[in-house]
């Protein structure tokens, strides 16, 4: 292919990602972001790297995501447009690696496989939920080490030296595996699920050789090392924070209830990724009763298509088991052998099957090109009949993209569709009614937080966002008796304590809201939104002194909180620090501009 028309194919696939996703493009924060861009805006300060990259407070361990996440904040601020456009240049990208890396596999119609990957509809999930950033940034990073490992594999070098044309030793390591090796780094510091690609090499090298030789094995172990460290880390910190202590709690059953839901969950994921209808943020999650044979049909059907590939891996079965695998592999950490968070509301995600799709879409090219070598010969008119059919189901699958992506644009429509299709989904009604009470319709925002809680009453996240509806309304016994729920089901968590404390101050009790940030502070002592509301409750007993102390040690904690700047700068100018009190002042209204509050303090000031 010459230059000049991969450059146009390239810009066409390009332009195709940027037509789909357009209507998401300046839609809102959804779900995740709403929690995660603010704590990363949050982010400031000499300890900047270290919260990054050595002591997160998140549910996964993904820093380097976290790092460009606060890039983005720091270029974009509140501007979603710039994530949206981020992340679907990241996409686009890891449609033309995957053409580059099919190529180098032999693959003849390998720009099929990356512009069905581009247009499918199982991605737009990651591609237009911002915070799924996490996807699109350590899928292109995958899809480098994969290419570089595959030219290191070529040149029989890998981790040792190169040979060159002669068969002789050359006097260095190989670049490509060592580029091989920070991609893969990369991309599991971006996000820790793509642990199963050192299981992809060999995979590809008995794909390649017809066998794993000691050679695969030795090129693959320093990839093991990297997954199982950062995989275990990964597992850390969902124990610590992300399920908060409650992975007892997840109805995962016992090992055959869970090799039961595996099965269920990755016939599901292929159904989708082959007939992509009826797509949902939040699927229904389905009962399972192991002690039924039936619910063990899905590995019986899958068993039988890998020993139908097995008995033709000579040919074509060799094909289908490495794209099947690769897509199988890739689903083994979301198929709940493991605690993971989201199993709480569902068990299928569609963005948990974003790496996964590279296969199915691998294994169309593959196709495509078997049935233009057989009808070339017997039918050479139905080559362009072919090239046709595959052309309408891209433009078929861009149009119900960019469908799905529309739904992203609008929050209250995102909730609305997902009800509509799952109905009992209680996640779907807290967050449909945290987008009203955010358009100011406090009651309607209260009727989806109860019939969230009707459907699963222990949502802790629920009982606080109800008791923020009820506090809107001046309703504070309400309010402080779902706080209270809140803190009875969740007692050890700082965040609780907070809140708690926060509707106590706000219905006039900065006794009892002292104390309770004392408390949280003690669970958390680097809790600067804690320091920054036992400050302003002292300030509402008279006691300034103490008041100055804990807005000071919030704004040690975290430079950057705009907050704490303008509560420090009103106590600066009541005790006679004019300037001081400005340079406070100025910083809150520079850190957050639309802190209407921090510009009228700051111009009575200057007065």
């Amino acid at each position: 292919m010459s230059p000049g028309r991969k450059l146009f194919l390239s810009l066409a696939m390009i332009l195709a990602a940027l037509w789909i996703y357009w209507p998401a493009m300046h839609g809102g924060w959804i779900w995740d972001d709403k929690t995660e861009i603010p704590k990363i805006a949050a982010l400031g300060g000499p300890g900047l790297l270290h919260r990054i990259w050595v002591a997160p407070d998140t549910g996964d361990y993904y820093p380097l995501k976290v790092t460009v996440e606060w890039l983005q904040w720091k270029a974009w601020g509140q501007d979603t447009f710039g994530y949206h456009l981020t992340n679907v240049l990241l996409h686009a990208a890891s449609g033309l690696l995957l053409w580059q890396l099919l190529r180098r596999f032999g693959v003849r119609c390998a720009r099929f496989a990356g512009l069905l990957f581009i247009v499918h509809p199982l991605a737009v999930e990651s591609v237009a939920w911002i915070d799924e950033i996490k996807n699109t940034l350590s899928l292109p990073f995958l899809l480098l080490a994969m290419i570089a490992y595959v030219k290191s594999d070529e040149k029989g070098s890998g981790p040792e030296f190169c040979n060159d044309a002669k068969g002789l030793r050359n006097s260095g390591p190989d670049p490509f595996y060592g580029a091989s090796l920070l991609c893969f780094l990369l991309a599991m510091l971006s996000k820790s699920s793509v642990v199963m690609f050192p299981v992809g090499l060999l995979l590809y090298a008995w794909w390649r050789h017809g066998k794993v030789r000691a050679a695969d094995l030795r090129a693959a172990a320093p990839f093991f090392l990297i997954s199982f460290v950062l995989g275990l880390v990964a597992i850390h910190f969902q124990r610590e924070f992300g399920l908060a202590g409650g992975a007892a709690v997840l109805p995962l059953g016992g090992p055959v209830t869970r090799l039961a839901r595996a099965g269920l969950v990755a016939a599901f994921y292929l159904g989708k990724a082959l007939w992509p209808v009826h797509l949902l943020p939040i699927y229904p999650r389905w009962p399972i009763d192991a002690s039924s044979p039936t619910w063990l049909l899905p590995w019986v059907a899958l068993g039988g298509i890998g020993a139908w590939c097995w008995a033709n891996r000579r040919t074509w079965g060799r094909h289908v088991i490495f794209g099947l695998g690769w897509f199988f592999l890739n689903l083994v950490p979301v198929l709940g052998f493991i605690p993971i968070s989201h199993f709480r509301f569902t068990w299928a995600m569609d963005h948990l099957a974003y790496v996964s799709l590279l296969g199915v879409a691998g294994l169309a090219a593959g196709g495509l090109c078997a049935a233009e070598r057989r009808w070339a010969q017997t039918a050479p008119g139905l080559r362009w009949s072919i090239l046709g059919a595959c052309a309408a189901v891209c433009a078929v699958l861009a149009l119900a993209s960019r469908t799905q992506a529309a739904r992203f644009g609008d929050e209250v429509g995102f909730w609305t569709y997902e009800m509509e299709g799952n109905p009992q989904a209680s996640m779907a009604q807290n967050n449909l009614g945290g987008a009203l009470f955010e358009r100011g319709d406090a009651a309607a925002a209260i009727a989806h937080y109860r019939e969230a809680l009707r459907i699963e009453p222990d949502l802790v996240s629920t009982h606080l966002n109800l008791a923020n509806a009820l506090g809107s309304l001046g309703r504070w016994p309400e309010a402080l008796a779902e706080d209270r729920e809140a803190l009875r089901l969740q007692p050890g968590w700082a965040s609780t304590h907070k809140i708690l404390a926060d509707t106590l101050s706000r219905a006039g009790r900065p006794a009892e809201a002292i104390e309770a940030y004392r408390r949280a502070l003690e669970i958390r002592p680097d809790f600067a939104q804690a320091e920054n509301g036992l400050g302003s409750a002292l300030f509402r007993t008279g006691d300034i002194r103490g008041a100055y102390d804990h807005f000071q040690a919030a704004l040690r904690l975290n430079p950057d909180y705009a907050e704490a700047h303008n509560n420090l700068a009103v106590i600066l100018a009541g005790t006679g620090h004019r300037d001081e009190a400005i340079g406070h002042f100025e910083a809150a209204v520079r850190l957050k501009p639309d802190y209407a509050e921090a510009r009228v303090n700051l111009e009575a000031a200057r007065r």
